[in-house]
């Protein structure tokens, strides 16, 4: 079966019903489950199940560099709010670009405001994996028998006749997963 990046969803993608913690599940408990799991972060939901943001290694190591004293420290106090989330139907380029924007290792998909699933870069990675020869099968498709395809490494190279109104094809065949690059060598 193929899909195209655009037509595909972030639902189809995550990783569903991630560990999470309380706002008020106590520091040792996060840090005792990051560990555990091997995670760079970890969300914050509320007892209703709303995404209210996440406690990361990096949020943990700023607190203990300003922090001082016995007190007991919580995920609720400690946590970068909000939380980078998107919908689980949002498309994996529109994820790709929040995660980028945030600098973030992974991206919570909520849904309506509840965490159903979370998303690392390495799962929006994964679709570049694809072989070309299901990456070529995907670009025929999209551009039928008039245009010669041939796909190395990702690359996608067109050749033959260019019938009209191919343009648009060219976005779509860039959103195919796996596309690297197009080299259009269609002539009119």
């Amino acid at each position: 079966m193929t899909t195209q990046l655009s037509a595909t969803t972030v639902a189809s993608m995550m990783a569903p019903n991630p560990v999470g913690v309380r706002p008020h599940t106590p520091v040792k408990e996060v840090l005792e489950l990051l560990a555990e799991r091997n995670l760079g972060a970890v969300p914050v939901v509320s007892a209703t199940g709303l995404l209210a943001g996440e406690v990361s290694e990096a949020d943990l190591l700023r607190a203990k560099a300003k922090r001082r004293g016995t007190r007991r420290w919580t995920a609720g106090e400690l946590m970068t709010s909000p939380a980078v989330s998107v919908r689980p139907g949002a498309s994996l380029s529109q994820a790709t670009r929040a995660l980028v924007r945030s600098g973030r290792h992974q991206l919570y998909v909520a849904d309506g405001g509840r965490l159903v699933g979370v998303l690392t870069r390495s799962d929006l990675l994964s679709v570049f994996l694809r072989p070309d020869k299901e990456i070529q099968a995907d670009v025929e498709h999209e551009l039928g028998d008039a245009v010669r395809v041939s796909v190395d490494a990702g690359v996608v190279q067109l050749t033959g006749r260019q019938p009209g109104g191919q343009a648009p094809a060219l976005s779509r065949i860039a959103a195919i997963p796996g596309v690297i690059d197009i080299r259009d060598r269609r002539h009119c």
